[in-house]
């Protein structure tokens, strides 16, 4: 039984690839693919507005290759390819959603999920 059958469009904000690593991963994508099994049209967008840490390297401030391949490939795993927008700091550097997808999906946003971060999409 589900309390409301209405699908919303929801935006999930975390630290995914602000911080590649399992447990992190698990705490916000969690939210993501609950949402979506339950039928809610979901997208998850990151704006840290810091330089992630890349755990290869074991600092941060060396770039983004890392975290973006990382996000990529966690909603690839899990049939979310188009569903995902990341902000490098430097420069305001978008990926995944292009521009006109993520200004869409933010604008008509029925929920918007903020697990501890500030986001600008």
């Amino acid at each position: 039984m589900t309390l409301n059958s209405s699908k919303l469009r929801i935006i999930v904000s975390g630290l995914i690839a602000q911080y590649p690593l399992g447990g992190v991963t698990w705490d916000y994508l969690q939210y993501v693919l609950g949402l979506a099994q339950q039928g809610h049209d979901v997208y998850y967008i990151e704006d840290t507005g810091q330089w992630p840490y890349n755990p290869e390297d074991r600092g941060t401030g060396k770039g983004y290759e890392y975290n973006v391949r990382y996000l990529s490939g966690i909603m690839q795993k899990f049939g979310l390819e188009e569903r995902w927008a990341y902000c490098f700091p430097w420069e305001t550097q978008w990926f995944g959603m292009s521009d006109r997808q993520r200004r869409e999906s933010s604008r008509v946003c029925g929920l918007l999920i903020n697990i501890g971060i500030n986001i600008t999409a």
